[in-house]
């Protein structure tokens, strides 16, 4: 543990203010935890609120909603699936594991690759939440379809940095694309911006209607989603991208945002 803890230290210190962390290799064999690339793979990230509320049966309250399931392929085409409330969650949790059963039938051996384990857990809690979905849940993890990056990251390297989130990450792999600091740049950001997007979706003002949809300059939709950048979002351990771990990384997708479906 010392010695570890020296390693992290030496390399941060290496680090220099406006230049892209340092990186050492520690232990090259752990990334041949890393699968083989696959022209199916998906690079898959969560937003969530844990705020969000509804009536439960009665009246108990019901909490939490992951209001995007978000995923970049290897062509790095966005795809995004959204929720609006806990009946539509359901509905995305179905559409989300049709996805991945048509991407496994055309591309065997296809893994879905996320960063930290809310993807995982919460998968499972959805699953298990709406009583939908549970077995093909259950199979995805037993088959090890879904590839957690951040123990390989821990494992394998030493990173010049005081946090091994991410966001923090972002300037090993995103180059030229980091974030725009003006714009959302946390998961707490999101949630905002997204809460917001819905109540105006729901105002009785067509004008803020359109607002919420995205029919106007300043839509909310479309500010809230630009901090769910899969897979490298910005919403804590639920941060996802397939990183510095694989040289496969795919940039940011270049995309204008579509605001939520019904769905």
């Amino acid at each position: 543990m010392l010695e570890r803890l020296a390693a992290q230290a030496r390399v941060q210190l290496d680090a220099r203010a406006g230049e892209a962390p340092p990186v050492r290799v520690v232990d090259a064999a752990a990334l041949a935890a890393i699968p083989r690339p696959n022209p199916g793979d998906l690079f898959f990230d969560f937003e969530g609120d844990p705020m969000y509320r509804e009536p439960g049966d009665e009246n108990d309250a019901r909490w939490g909603l992951d209001y995007l399931f978000g995923s970049v392929d290897e062509q790095e085409r966005f795809l995004p699936l959204w929720a609006h409330d806990l009946e539509s969650e359901k509905r995305t949790l179905l559409r989300f594991l049709e996805l991945v059963r048509r991407r496994r039938s055309d591309f065997p051996g296809m893994r879905i690759y996320h960063y930290a384990a809310y993807e995982r857990t919460h998968l499972l809690s959805i699953a298990a939440r709406h009583g939908a979905g549970e077995a093909e849940v259950d199979e995805l993890l037993r088959e090890h379809v879904l590839v957690d990056l951040y123990p390989i990251v821990r494992k394998a390297l030493r990173i010049g940095t005081r946090s091994y989130s991410i966001k923090k990450l972002e300037p090993l792999y995103m180059g030229d694309e980091l974030r725009d600091a003006d714009g959302v740049t946390s998961g707490a950001q999101s949630v905002t911006e997204f809460a917001e997007a819905i109540a105006l979706l729901r105002s009785a003002d067509p004008a803020e209607r359109a607002e919420g949809s995205g029919g106007s300059p300043g839509s909310r939709t479309t500010t809230a989603t630009t901090a769910c950048r899969p897979c490298g979002c910005a919403t804590g351990s639920g941060e996802s991208r397939r990183s510095t771990a694989s040289n496969r990384t795919p940039t940011r997708s270049r995309r204008t945002t579509s605001p939520p479906s019904s769905d």
